[in-house]
């Protein structure tokens, strides 16, 4: 029985356009810096990211992994805002590049139920819907839960889901050259996220947050 394999060819000049661009941002202790809100500049790659014939771009977040410290003192990393811990199922990253395709609605209380969420709406960026899983990568320090139990030490959280595998690029604004500002957001109280340790509100970062995306640049009408 033969067997028929098929192998999908683009031209050049359509792969030239397309582009992977990965971001991972540090721990600042001490500092209101990192906690779910990033500046960066992604300078341009070739001249099709820095031409007048390319305006636009569609972005798609393909990864995200979010991994605090494995500092013996972080043995309970915790999700929060700015008023304390929250326990979260999934968060939104967005981007400040221009964009008319993305709507972001809350229906989260009283007031809005009333109004239908019509006092609570965002447009004009990127964003994408990020389920989250907890994994445990392990840990150098030794110390932890040890044996078959989990260890805090060791846990990393992943986008999972349709959040990554079956979510469709978003046509913006050409984000390279420019300063762009990205946020982890918390997805009803929409304000940034990121992980501390324990439950005092407006703790320190203590969590590496890596970012992949890809971006192809789509030529002016």
């Amino acid at each position: 029985m033969s067997e028929i394999q098929s192998v999908n060819v683009f031209s050049i000049d359509q792969e030239r356009l397309k582009y992977r661009v990965i971001l991972t941002t540090g721990i600042l202790p001490g500092t209101d810096n990192f906690k779910g809100v990033f500046n960066f500049i992604i300078p341009p790659p070739t001249n099709y990211a820095n031409s007048n014939q390319y305006n636009q771009c569609t972005i798609k977040l393909d990864s995200f992994t979010a991994t605090p410290s494995d500092a013996p003192a972080n043995i309970n990393p915790v999700w929060a805002v700015v008023t304390g811990p929250e326990k979260l199922g999934c968060v939104i990253i967005e981007l400040d590049t221009p964009s008319s395709q993305v709507v972001e609605q809350r229906v989260a209380s009283v007031a809005d139920v009333d109004n239908k969420g019509l006092t609570n709406i965002r447009m004009g960026q990127f964003r994408q819907l990020l389920p989250l899983q907890i994994v445990n990568v392990g840990n150098h320090q030794g110390a932890g839960g040890g044996g078959a139990a989990p260890d805090p030490l060791g846990y990393s959280w992943v986008g999972i889901g349709s959040g990554i595998a079956a979510t469709d690029p978003v046509l913006c604004g050409n984000i390279f050259g420019k300063e762009t500002r990205l946020r982890i957001i918390h997805p009803h109280e929409l304000t940034p996220a990121w992980i501390q340790q324990g439950a005092a509100a407006n703790s320190d970062n203590i969590a590496v947050y890596s970012f992949s995306f890809t971006i192809t640049m789509i030529p002016n009408n």
